[in-house]
């Protein structure tokens, strides 16, 4: 390695931050053509970022200070920016990048990243726009029932960022009786 822990941290998570600015909507956004070198950035910083993730007591800061927080919101910020510029909008049948999708499916089945599970309630109402199949299937996983600590991580991610009422999540919370725990 020719960069240090703390060089290599910071290149990873610059980079992040330049992802998350190139997939915004405010007019500096990278141009599709750009989709699958941007895919394949995320792609090669899930594979190889090593880095401890320093605990900052709040969960909501963890996720925007460290790299795997930074990780997992810009791949579902990619996805929504890729669903809106691909011109492919059948979120009835899934419109989530599959390579990016997997690597969500994985990632929640380990039922123990707490970080990941917040990030999913962050983003549970985007999640429900790329593929609402998706979030029916693995409902149960992101609000576990044999993790309390994924439970209320997921659960804090979605309120802390959710205030606007979702009438499909709503009414999953409600089926699932959620709000009894």
């Amino acid at each position: 390695d020719i960069l240090e822990n703390g060089a290599k941290q910071w290149l990873v998570s610059s980079m992040l931050s330049f992802v998350e600015d190139g997939v915004n909507s405010r007019g500096t956004e990278f141009h599709i053509d750009n989709s699958k070198l941007v895919k394949e950035i995320l792609i090669l910083i899930f594979k190889n970022d090593n880095s401890k993730i320093h605990d900052y007591e709040e969960l909501n800061m963890t996720a925007l200070n460290s790299t795997k927080g930074k990780l997992y919101s810009s791949m579902f910020l990619y996805s929504l920016w890729h669903s809106r510029n691909s011109g492919y909008d059948d979120s009835e049948n899934g419109i989530w990048d599959k390579d990016l999708q997997e690597i969500a499916t994985m990632l929640l089945k380990e039922n123990s990243n707490v970080l990941f599970h917040h990030t999913v309630g962050k983003f549970l109402p985007n999640i429900a726009y790329l593929d609402k199949q998706w979030v029916l299937d693995n409902f149960n996983e992101i609000y576990s029932q044999t993790n309390g600590e994924v439970f209320s991580a997921a659960i804090d991610g979605y309120f802390f960022y959710n205030n606007q009422p979702n009438k499909f999540l709503f009414d999953l919370f409600e089926q699932r009786q959620i709000f009894e725990k």
